[in-house]
């Protein structure tokens, strides 16, 4: 019980549960109007045959036959909608709930899975699973339906020859059943190998670039064959068991037959069965044959479907990110001072004024398989500080972004913004206080105007314009042919990494956040399109607290406090002048940039 509570499908099954009863009841009407008008026929053969003919063919007899006709359309025409809905609604309600819970996971979840993976998931899986609850599903209810009815009006007749059909059938469900089962897990090693194959074909259209400059072509051509032919080489294995249901289709679509009208003739002979009746039993075996043949096969997706549904459900059944439902439900609107319910300024000139924006205390965090990153590490930054980390590559610069986020939440320590924890923030509130300006900028396929104002919900075409005047990139915008309306394409690819960098800065001038994150924003760039980003960078700076990420140790010379991250701690900290003077690691990282000729 709890594990249908906790099953997604199984909830949205149960949330549409009067769509599925009412497509169940009209396929019972439909059936046992399929069964009444069968055994009027039959009766009217037999009056036929004792030379009555004219009482089985009168035309009350066809208008009843009329009648039987229209209503059972009208339960199959029901039946169908239903299944119809059922399935329409099951699946826009997933997505939905899909929608809701991909923005919410764990950010860790992103890092161990690739974005082909996930969305194949979303794709493929939820088309195998569409397609099972809108044909598949109502087959097998409908199949199930029909041979009970018939069956059950087969065996008041005579119920020595349904029992022939029954010694008959169940052989041949139980070799469909081994295939099905062998099928099935071949079925997950068959997704995992064109989860492969859509990760290689993503690789290749985002690294087309560097794949042409340094002649990966070959490469390239190599991996898609290699997993073309891992697929081709497994789908015959495959196909191989796929064949079994389908002969068995064949086999029981004549097998049966021949078997029950040899047996049926022979009691019509013996004198235990009449001419219309014996026509009713080959009428409704062969109602009941064709579904049951089909039976195997629909088996077989039962159990590919089932493997989309778990999972779907796996993916849906992930942890959401911590205190990602909160919002202003516990610390009001984000103003450490509001109550439930009031409104809060995140702006940069409204900030409870206790002098520390962001804190770290004894912080210890290490990524999953991985040893401690962050070892103990403390630091305070003070408000409108300018404050920078470096250290070499794999030292935590980066973890000590996405901890102050909330991307990862620390395993020991405290991370505070403003004097209060990220948890009595709440994620989502924490996160308006900052603004980031990465180094791999992200836009999306949207216009320039619409990816500007995501910074501020609401906002008007001035305020939008007055930002990117200050991001020094408003007459780079005029100067394309729609101006504001142009189109950035996908992943913003369709602009220079400086004009990106811009663009962001925009929009974090619009957020108007207290605290800003810089991820050396000038990495990369020619001459004059870094000074055009460090005047922007010096606009923006202005009255709040920054936090630089440095690779290009010139890029914080001006910084009030440098922390340099060494074995997880904070090993050295203070101005530039400072750790040079005292000839440690942040001298020697200074003196590596300059010696190797790389802009400090």
């Amino acid at each position: 019980m709890k594990r249908w509570k906790k099953d997604i499908f199984a909830r949205l099954f149960w949330s549409n549960k009067w769509l599925m009863a009412a497509g169940i009841l009209l396929s019972y009407i439909q059936t046992q109007v399929l069964v009444t008008g069968n055994k009027k026929l039959s009766g009217a053969i037999d009056l036929m045959l004792e030379g009555n003919g004219s009482a089985g063919m009168d035309a009350a007899f066809i208008g009843w036959l009329v009648l039987l006709a229209a209503f059972g359309f009208a339960a199959a025409y029901g039946a169908n909608q239903c299944a119809a809905y059922f399935a329409v609604r099951m699946q826009a309600q997933f997505r939905e709930l899909a929608g809701k819970k991909i923005p919410w996971l764990e950010y860790a979840y992103f890092d161990g899975n690739d974005s082909a993976s996930v969305m194949n998931r979303l794709v493929s899986d939820t088309g195998v699973v569409s397609l099972y609850y809108s044909e598949v599903l109502p087959a097998v209810v409908g199949t199930v339906i029909t041979t009970v009815i018939i069956l059950e009006s087969m065996w008041k007749m005579d119920w020595k020859l349904v029992l022939y059909f029954l010694l008959v059938f169940p052989p041949v469900l139980l070799l469909s059943d081994y295939a099905g089962r062998r099928i099935a897990g071949l079925q997950k090693k068959h997704l995992q190998l064109w989860d492969e194959v859509n990760e290689i074909a993503y690789d290749n259209v985002q690294g087309i670039v560097v794949g042409r400059s340094y002649g990966l072509y070959p490469l390239m051509k190599k991996r898609v064959e290699d997993a073309n032919r891992r697929i081709l080489k497994f789908e015959f294995q495959r196909n191989r068991l796929s064949a079994i249901p389908w002969s068995l289709y064949h086999v029981v679509q004549w097998l049966p037959n021949l078997l029950f009208g040899i047996m049926t003739l022979y009691h019509v002979v013996a004198g235990e069965l009449s001419v219309g009746t014996m026509t009713y039993f080959i009428l409704m075996m062969d109602r009941v044959v064709h579904p049951l043949g089909e039976l195997p096969q629909l088996l077989l997706e039962v159990k590919n479907a089932r493997l989309s549904k778990q999972r779907l459900s796996e993916l849906m059944e992930q942890p959401g990110e911590w205190g990602g439902e909160q919002s202003a439900q516990t610390v009001g609107n984000g103003n450490p001072s509001a109550g439930k319910g009031e409104s809060g300024d995140l702006s940069a000139g409204n900030m409870p004024d206790d002098g520390i924006s962001v804190e770290f205390e004894h912080v210890v965090f290490g990524y999953a398989g991985s040893g401690r990153v962050l070892d103990g590490v403390d630091f305070r930054i003070r408000k409108g500080e300018k404050a920078a980390f470096v250290g070499e590559s794999g030292e935590g610069k980066s973890t000590v972004f996405k901890l102050l986020c909330g991307f990862y939440r620390q395993q020991e320590g405290t991370v505070r913004l403003f004097g209060r924890t990220l948890e009595q923030w709440g994620i989502e509130e924490a996160r308006k206080c900052i603004a980031i300006v990465s180094q791999n900028v992200f836009l999306f396929p949207e216009t320039i105007a619409w990816n500007i104002a995501c910074g501020k919900a609401g906002c008007g075409r001035e305020e939008i314009e007055e930002a990117c005047k200050k991001a020094n990139i408003h007459e780079f915008i005029l100067s394309l042919p729609e101006g504001y309306a142009t189109m950035a394409g996908e992943r913003g690819d369709s602009f220079s990494g400086g004009q990106k960098q811009r663009i962001s800065i925009a929009r974090a001038f619009l957020k108007n956040a207290p605290v800003l994150l810089l991820d050396e924003p000038t990495s990369a760039v020619d001459v004059e399109t870094e000074r055009l980003i460090k005047e922007a960078v010096d606009r923006i700076s202005t009255g709040r607290t920054v936090i630089t990420i440095a690779h290009r140790l010139s890029t914080i010379e001006d910084a009030d406090r440098i922390h340099v991250l060494s074995g997880g701690r904070i090993a050295e900290a203070g101005t530039q002048e400072d750790l040079l003077a005292a000839r440690g690691i942040y001298y020697r990282l200074y003196e590596r940039q300059r010696e190797g000729g790389v802009p400090k």
